[in-house]
């Protein structure tokens, strides 16, 4: 059984609106991530996680209003 890497990017306009990108598939988590941080221009990122959990988050440290959602599923 392989494995789809689903990323959406979410954004947070100047009047506080959110705003939902379309999602993206990948067939690795590492294409995801480098996805993600090139949409940060190479800036600082982070990713955070619960334990057992198939989501994360993907953060820039410079940018507060812009995040990626990551969810791992079975295909």
């Amino acid at each position: 059984m392989g494995k789809v890497f689903i990323i959406t990017e979410y954004q947070i306009d100047e009047n506080g609106m959110m705003l939902i990108y379309p999602s993206l598939s990948y067939d690795s988590f590492e294409k995801a991530i480098n996805y993600a941080i090139n949409k940060f221009n190479g800036n600082k990122t982070y990713l955070t996680k619960e334990a057992e959990s198939n989501e994360s988050l993907i953060k820039c440290t410079t940018d507060e209003k812009k995040f990626f959602h990551v969810l791992e599923k079975d295909i």
